[in-house]
């Protein structure tokens, strides 16, 4: 009888922990776009300069907020990523594009700092980050004009349909006093 009493007692305990503690976690959830400036490595590329390209970064995020100043955070974003080469030829300037679009799903820990208390507040944070390809595309022009990919070029592009990455970067938060928040965002 003894026995079932702290055995009781021990399971009322933890659930009286576990809710005091659950009742600390919050969750914040938010939309986020941007810029995405990527490069690609190109295996066989010849003469060609090879170049950054600008795309569109969009999605959402959810976050964990523990007790202190770790938290997690996974995001799903649509990133467009790619790469320009251009080759100056004797039929004149050749510019080709690599384009690929992914759904990009980083998963990370982030340590929070406040900077100025409670408007502003200073992220570091890292993590592994899944892609998984949604489309591809590799076009070319000359002197202005569309020219069709093909030989070496066309077969060499073989992009892979996942990929898996690392993250790093750091935030500035901006609070409107609960209301919502802007952040800034570079990461690499």
């Amino acid at each position: 009888m003894n026995y079932l009493r702290n055995a009781a007692s021990s399971v009322l305990i933890i659930l009286l922990i576990s809710n005091v503690a659950l009742a600390q976690i919050s969750f914040n959830k938010g939309i986020k776009a941007g810029l995405n400036v990527s490069t690609l490595r190109i295996d066989d590329t010849g003469n060609a300069d090879i170049q950054t390209k600008n795309g569109i970064v969009a999605g959402g995020f959810l976050e964990l907020d523990l007790l202190g100043p770790l938290n997690f955070q996974a995001e799903a974003l649509f990133t467009q990523k790619g790469a320009k080469s251009e080759e100056n030829t004797v039929e004149g300037l050749t510019v080709t594009t690599f384009s690929v679009n992914y759904l990009e799903i980083p998963v990370f820990a982030k340590f929070s700092t406040p900077v100025a208390p409670p408007l502003v507040t200073a992220n570091f944070y890292g993590g592994p980050a899944f892609a998984f390809k949604i489309s591809e595309d590799i076009s070319a022009e000359r002197d202005g004009a569309e020219i069709p990919v093909e030989g070496d070029l066309a077969t060499s592009a073989e992009f892979k349909s996942s990929d898996v990455g690392a993250v790093a970067g750091a935030n500035l938060s901006f609070s409107a006093l609960g209301l919502a928040s802007l952040i800034i965002d570079l990461r690499y």
